[in-house]
């Protein structure tokens, strides 16, 4: 679930207008949430959410498959279906060049490690040393197709339900019990 700063209230009275007539630009504080510590610095919401007036919002440090960005570098996976901890460790790959490089060059995935590669329907292991699991998540994070031990100079088929994908260790699917249809979870690592 995301995290949605609530809305202030709007007023009712507007000289006569109800709220459907009221423009938001003629009072430059209502409807209006900021996030900041205690020494003023913006931070992003999910980290220090306040409204202005010192009320602590709801803290979740869940994000969506779409929500991921660079910044995000210290993220955990899991797999809420099974109760079970897929990565500890996960690499993000969100632009054009990061899917085109993925895990080339890498010797091996570490125990806990994971990259994901968003968009992304079809991968390959061409030039990779190693074999992956490779998991196929729509923007909810359910796994509409899994390929597992992808052995190197492979391409995985085409999933057009796709809108990423998840790279592990080989085996790791299997280890989690990890089947199609399952819900994954992407967590802000603790103390982050």
């Amino acid at each position: 679930m995301a995290l949605q700063p609530a809305r202030l209230e709007q007023p009712t009275d507007q000289g006569g207008h109800g709220p459907e007539h009221h423009h938001p630009e003629d009072d430059p504080h209502e409807n209006h949430v900021c996030f900041e510590d205690a020494v003023g610095e913006e931070l992003h919401p999910r980290l220090n959410p306040t409204h202005c007036d010192g009320t602590i919002l709801p803290v979740s440090n869940t994000l969506r498959l779409d929500e991921l960005r660079p910044h995000h570098t210290a993220l955990v996976v899991e797999n809420t279906t099974r109760t079970a901890l897929l990565v500890e460790r996960l690499m993000l790959a969100l632009g054009p060049l990061g899917r085109l490089r993925g895990l080339l060059g890498r010797p091996a995935l570490e125990p806990g490690e994971g990259m994901l590669l968003r968009p992304c329907r079809q991968v390959h292991t061409f030039f990779m040393t190693f074999p992956i699991d490779v998991l196929f998540l729509d923007r909810d994070g359910v796994v509409v197709a899994l390929t597992p031990d992808l052995s190197p100079w492979r391409a995985s088929p085409l999933c057009g339900a796709a809108y990423g994908v998840l790279e592990l260790l080989s085996g790791e699917a299997q280890r989690t019990g990890t089947e199609v249809n399952d819900r994954l979870c992407f967590r802000l690592a603790p103390n982050v």
